[in-house]
């Protein structure tokens, strides 16, 4: 799965990728409710965590538009807002009940410049993609961090205890994974989207098995990258019968990737 991914939010480069609107208005009621802390927004570096907003591409009519929606997709409308919220569609449980609404009806792309994803450390090593020193020092720089978040809560120092997690030997632990590519800014990600009884919106990435270089570095999942004119082409609703879809999914690309320690967690 993507647990995490960073995407592309800068409207006017969406809108001069992808030749599609902004929608002013939603962005601007996101930001209203952002700033009331009812719904997360972005952090400065544009990562996106599962229940916060980013931008999606999308077409209504003739049409394409840049909307807010939330990672993780609402329910459908058969579980009446009641039900698992997944952030990842994965490719061969499409034909599942709970993506009937969405796939075929509901599609959306995201600009990705990175995901991530945890995997265990002791093969992260054993691979050579990381020194078993530079492990070491990532873990005790995230307990470092904790400890100064801690410390500026106003928490005593003395109360500061280290996690069951921080106490496992280093290599029955797993750490989180950044996968860039090498050769271009961003991919363009498939997405599927359902929407709130609200109105709200919200979106789910679409994830195939992993390239043999993620599958080596340790993960089973990976994203969906499409080419630009396939990419297109999915949010493109009249253009495709819904059988065609699964076609083009089925054509992910497996770029060139780099490999290295998510920082900041």
């Amino acid at each position: 799965m993507c647990y995490s991914v960073m995407i592309e939010q800068d409207l006017a480069a969406l809108e001069l990728e992808f030749r599609a609107t902004p929608g002013e208005q939603a962005f601007a009621a996101l930001e209203s409710d952002i700033k009331k802390g009812l719904r997360k927004g972005l952090s400065a570096q544009q990562r996106l965590y599962p229940k916060a907003y980013g931008a999606v591409v999308s077409s209504r009519g003739d049409n394409r538009w840049i909307t807010p929606m939330r990672y993780g997709v609402f329910p459908p409308s058969f579980m009446h807002g009641k039900g698992p919220t997944p952030f990842n569609a994965r490719f061969d449980s499409l034909s599942k009940p709970f993506w009937r609404e969405a796939f075929g009806h509901f599609h959306g792309l995201v600009a990705v410049k990175a995901f991530y994803e945890w995997v265990g450390a002791k093969g992260l090593v054993e691979e050579g993609f990381v020194q078993k020193d530079e492990l070491m020092e990532h873990f005790a720089e995230q307990v470092e961090l904790r400890r100064r978040r801690h410390e500026a809560a106003g928490k005593p120092k003395e109360a500061f205890r280290l996690t069951k997690t921080e106490q496992k030997s280093w290599d029955d632990r797993e750490v989180v994974v950044e996968f860039r590519f090498a050769d271009r800014a961003f991919s363009y990600v498939p997405c599927l989207c359902l929407p709130s009884k609200e109105g709200d919106w919200g979106f789910a990435i679409l994830t195939t098995d992993p390239s043999p270089f993620i599958e080596q570095v340790g993960h089973d999942r990976m994203p969906i990258l499409l080419t630009k004119e396939k990419a297109l082409s999915f949010i493109d609703l009249k253009s495709q019968p819904p059988g065609c879809y699964l076609d083009l999914l089925a054509t992910t690309e497996k770029p060139k990737l780099l490999v290295e320690l998510a920082r900041g967690e």
